[in-house]
């Protein structure tokens, strides 16, 4: 029978193991989680080699262009002096952003279909 050393007197060598084996395994879990629901269907099969890079890359680059997007807005109303207080320049912010945001897809929109309807007469 092979004795168990106890690691700093909490526990022992054995209960380590399979504490990190169910954490290792709880961690494929979440893994395997957001492959099926980000990914498509048969990856990595279904894609070139390094789409997952770029699909997390991506995904940052939208964090980080919104966040600074949202920031410019707080700090625009801000510069124009609006008398908003804190709690309201959020929910000011996160409109403004959406508006324009909504008007640049618009203007975009119609130079698109300008463009077909040439094209098609």
């Amino acid at each position: 029978m092979v004795k168990l050393k106890y690691y700093k007197g909490k526990h022992s060598i054995k209960e380590i193991i399979t504490i990190r084996l169910k954490i290792q395994n709880i961690l494929k879990s979440i893994d395997n989680e957001i492959t099926n629901k980000f990914f498509p269907r048969d990856y990595p099969y279904s894609v070139q080699k390094g789409y997952r890079e770029f699909s997390i890359n991506h995904f940052k680059s939208n964090v980080i262009f919104n966040t600074m997007n949202f920031i410019t807005i707080q700090l625009l109303i801000n510069s124009m002096g609006l008398n908003i207080n804190k709690s309201n320049t959020l929910m000011f912010s996160a409109g403004m952003n959406w508006a324009i945001k909504e008007g640049i897809g618009q203007v975009g929109n119609f130079k698109l279909n300008r463009y077909i309807f040439k094209k098609l007469h």
